[in-house]
């Protein structure tokens, strides 16, 4: 397993058999193996997690499934990805999910948990390896008590089907806009889960800040640095953002 980091939430893993790649919405990409299929995770249309633009920057690649959310349906229905090329057999070939929904797709098998924000939340299980990806299903921070215990119920709830599940990498929020309480999703999630390895999103700013929290250190060996996509060539170099 190969994982290597995008920009923001975008993560690319490539595996034996097939490559995934997470939350594409800036960057370059890595180098990609045409032999492998290549499966695409879309959690949300959000523009922090989701490019219209990689449909055309991946068309040369000869075996690619998207998964998207079904928000992202709504908000860019065929009409509006027309101006990029991408015809309407391609986008009926486009695989939607919805929230608590149970998929297989080849030799993927994925299920999907609601957010508390928008889209999906995914668990795949894929060459014997299980992996998650929040999108935005995060603990986030309000300013009233009552609005912020809610959260904190509804965010808990969503989470516990995940009690003691085994995840070999999981890919987390923690974003210092949320100030003190930054880690409390990422925190929650390891402690609730059995993940060996633990990739948080904007790993520029968030790795060292993680490390330096009282909170992280049962599980601070297990927070990984993933490899830098800008040290690699880009086969798509003349497309990337």
């Amino acid at each position: 397993m190969n994982v290597t980091y995008i920009r923001h939430s975008g993560f690319y893993v490539e595996l034996e058999q097939c490559a995934i790649l997470f939350d594409y919405c800036k960057g370059v990409l890595p180098p990609m193996d045409f032999t492998k299929p290549l499966y695409i995770f879309i959690s949300h249309h959000h523009s922090d997690h989701f490019t219209p633009t990689l449909f055309p920057l991946l068309r040369g690649h000869p075996a690619v499934t998207f998964v998207l959310s079904d928000d992202v349906r709504e908000h860019f229905p065929p009409a509006a990805l027309s101006c990029l090329g991408v015809v309407d057999c391609e986008y009926q070939a486009f695989r939607f999910v919805v929230p608590n929904g149970h998929y297989r797709f080849d030799g993927l098998l994925v299920d999907t948990l609601p957010s508390t924000d928008e889209g999906v939340a995914f668990l795949i299980q894929a060459e014997g390896k299980t992996f998650y990806h929040a999108g935005d299903l995060q603990l986030w921070p309000r300013e009233a008590l009552e609005e912020s215990n809610a959260m904190e119920r509804q965010f808990h709830t969503i989470l516990e089907p995940l009690r003691g599940q085994c995840v070999d990498a999981a890919f987390l929020m923690a974003d210092p806009r949320q100030g003190e309480s930054f880690a409390g999703g990422f925190d929650y999630f390891m402690r609730l889960t059995d993940t060996r390895e633990a990739y948080p999103w904007d790993q520029e700013y968030n790795i060292d800040r993680l490390c330096a929290q009282i909170c992280t250190e049962p599980y601070r060996s297990r927070i990984c640095l993933a490899n830098q996509c800008c040290l690699h060539v880009n086969l798509f170099s003349s497309l990337a953002l």
